[in-house]
């Protein structure tokens, strides 16, 4: 395995606690990779920071998962796949309605996209529902991220509001 020798790892956190592991691991990736290290070189180092640094360690499916997304990074490619923009035929009504969405985003989004939305909606003077609030402006590997990991749309979105929608 390669050693960690690398500008990027000056920025890397001794210990990486449960609920930062997954943006602070896929963030040391892409700066791997604009340091032009090969694609074995920053599997290699992304899986010795996940075994010695995350606290505790990303299970192996998670880790391969954020490695796939940092090499398709800046490759046009969409988060999560190695097709490029070709949105799924049909998403599978069985999963979760946060399982849906993260699939939809993966087929529309790059990974160093920004999505931006608005979860806040009040209904206007005809009944119809308008955005209330400010626009969020998030990088699409985040969103795709939460939305992967919750049960709910609620969870990733708590102002989400079913009727309006997103």
């Amino acid at each position: 395995m390669a050693e960690i020798n690398s500008k990027a790892t000056d920025s890397l956190p001794t210990t990486i606690n449960e609920g930062k592991r997954n943006l602070t691991i896929f963030s040391y990736g892409v700066k791997l990779k604009k340091e032009h290290k090969s694609s074995s070189t920053i599997a290699d180092l992304m899986h010795q920071a996940n075994k010695t640094r995350c606290n505790p360690p990303m299970e192996d499916d998670e880790i391969n998962h954020l490695i796939r997304n940092v090499l398709n990074w800046d490759s046009n490619k969409p988060l999560g796949t190695d097709r490029k923009g070709n949105p799924p035929q049909q998403i599978p009504t069985s999963l979760s309605a946060a399982e849906q969405a993260a699939l939809q985003l993966e087929a529309l989004f790059a990974v160093n996209d920004f999505i931006t939305f608005n979860t806040r909606f009040k209904k206007n003077d005809e009944g119809k529902w308008i955005p209330n609030g400010k626009p969020i402006s998030i990088m699409a590997f985040q969103v795709i991220e939460k939305l992967h990991n919750a049960s709910s749309l609620e969870e990733v979105f708590p102002e989400y509001n079913s009727q309006a929608g997103i």
